[in-house]
């Protein structure tokens, strides 16, 4: 299918949804190329609802498939650096397990704790390492004044990007494995607000978008955390005595 075909294709899926009928004509009509124009617009407005999610406890969903690992950042030129995250980058990840690395010829120099911006100066029992980083309007702000032996040393961390928005040549937000039906629920409650007097129907897409943004956020923690291994611990066995 072309560009234009999955946007129409997902136009009839939205559109059903909202009104539980199809568009006539949708190629050739000019009422119904508004209509795509429109869920364009009201899913890419969505989008930046997304991207904003947070856990249980607060924290901001990393989606795995917006994930980079190891990505490079810039290299160190003074020991005042910041740098800007690359284009694209919603934030650099934070997880004690994942930490940010200044390297000199592939080898580790340094290690820093990537951070909230909230938690730079508080200690928290996840994070152990006496540096610590954060970004600060697309920035990462080191906690400490870099040293001689980090300068031209390269930053490494892993980050998550935003997600790609719809455009009439662009279509590639379909291609990531993120449910159809929660793409059209979460376009569909927005967009029908100014309507809930006249059908009342929001409140439907809301609990069946809640219950398939739920089981999203479940499956991605899933593949997000960290493995731990569960080993037996046999340290309090003593010698067998005769």
């Amino acid at each position: 299918m072309t560009d234009q075909e999955k946007l129409e294709d997902f136009t009839q899926d939205f559109y059903l949804t909202l009104y539980n009928r199809l568009l006539d004509d949708i190629t050739t009509d000019a009422d119904s190329q508004a209509e795509v124009a429109k869920m364009i617009r009201w899913v890419n407005m969505f989008l930046d609802e997304l991207e904003q999610e947070t856990d249980n406890d607060g924290q901001p969903i990393n989606w795995v498939y917006l994930r980079e690992n190891g990505v490079e950042i810039g290299t160190i030129a003074t020991v005042t650096d910041t740098f800007d995250l690359p284009t694209g980058a919603l934030r650099p990840v934070a997880n004690p397990d994942r930490p940010l690395t200044i390297s000199q010829d592939g080898s580790a120099v340094s290690i820093w704790d990537v951070v909230d911006p909230n938690q730079i100066t508080n200690r928290n029992e996840y994070y152990t390492r006496p540096q610590r980083v954060t970004y600060v309007n697309q920035k990462l702000v080191f906690s400490r004044r870099l040293n001689d032996t980090e300068i031209g040393g390269t930053v490494n961390t892993d980050i998550v990007n935003i997600f790609p928005r719809l455009a009439t040549d662009d279509t590639t937000l379909f291609d990531l494995p993120i449910p159809r039906q929660l793409l059209i629920l979460g376009a569909a409650k927005n967009s029908s607000l100014p309507d809930i007097v006249q059908g009342g129907l929001s409140p439907s897409y809301t609990q069946k978008y809640g219950d398939l943004l739920d089981g999203h956020k479940a499956n991605n923690m899933q593949t997000a955390d960290a493995s731990e291994a569960v080993t037996d611990d046999f340290s309090g066995i003593g010698g067998v005595g005769f």
